[in-house]
């Protein structure tokens, strides 16, 4: 137990360290006031057709990379110097 206390207040000053630039960016961001903006129509269509592009996109890097994503997956067992039958791979 004291062991995982000591790891717990060592890491912590580390994830403070993380967490500031956090809370100062979203202080700034509660201290903006009132904005009134307006998205025109052509706002949605350009929205619209980035999340397409980046579907598309992706599909692309799947197809441009398929082998290598099938030969992860399809690794083929390691074999052994020495068969269990004791007999040479030909």
């Amino acid at each position: 137990m004291i062991i995982t206390v000591k790891y717990y207040f060592c890491c912590m000053s580390k994830n403070i360290e993380f967490i500031k630039p956090l809370l100062f960016i979203a202080s700034i961001l509660c201290l903006v006031p009132k904005v009134s903006a307006y998205l025109d129509p052509g706002s949605g269509s350009y929205i619209i057709q980035m999340v397409i592009a980046g579907f598309l996109g992706g599909l692309y890097a799947v197809k441009l990379y398929w082998y290598r994503i099938v030969g992860f997956f399809k690794r083929s067992p390691r074999v052994d110097e020495n068969n269990s039958a004791g007999q040479k791979d030909e």
